[in-house]
């Protein structure tokens, strides 16, 4: 029953109408690791070294679900998160801003962050996502000796 939803059950009848579904599926998964300890004293956002990849939409109309898992670093202040995207090249904008990400000298080494967005960047041209953080004030960071952090790109068909 692969795309199929019951749409209709007549209970009485026992009849079932089905209608087939249109978008919504994954069409693509792209994901990338980073593993090199940061920290920022910046109060504006400043982009990760790392923590990035790309994904081409086939579709202008698709939908691009981010996923990032940041691994906590060793800093002593909040440390605030945000994804930015270039198309083609053009440069990075913020899709999402401001998710607080952890607060370095309350959570313990290993603990997770995590983030999801789903941006709809309405063209065909190769999409790069990229973490971007900045310290509530202070010095925050991300990452510490043989931690990982993750992001996952998926295209999902609208």
């Amino acid at each position: 029953m692969s795309g199929i939803i019951a749409d209709n059950i007549g209970l009485n009848s026992g009849s079932i109408v089905a209608a087939t579904v249109s978008g919504g599926k994954i069409n693509q998964i792209e994901q990338a690791t980073y593993t090199t300890a940061e920290t920022t004293t910046s109060s504006t956002y400043t982009a990760s070294g790392g923590l990035s990849d790309s994904i081409t939409p086939s579709l202008t109309s698709s939908k691009v679900l981010i996923t990032m898992s940041l691994c906590c670093g060793d800093a002593v202040q909040l440390a605030l998160s945000a994804i930015y995207r270039d198309i083609g090249g053009a440069g990075y904008s913020a899709v999402s801003s401001d998710w607080r990400s952890f607060e370095t000298n309350v959570t313990p080494f290993g603990t997770m962050s995590y983030i999801m967005f789903l941006d709809s960047p309405n063209t065909t041209s190769a999409c790069t996502y990229k973490h971007y953080f900045k310290a509530s004030s202070g010095t925050a960071g991300f990452q510490k000796n043989s931690g990982t952090s993750t992001i996952t790109l998926m295209e999902i068909l609208a």
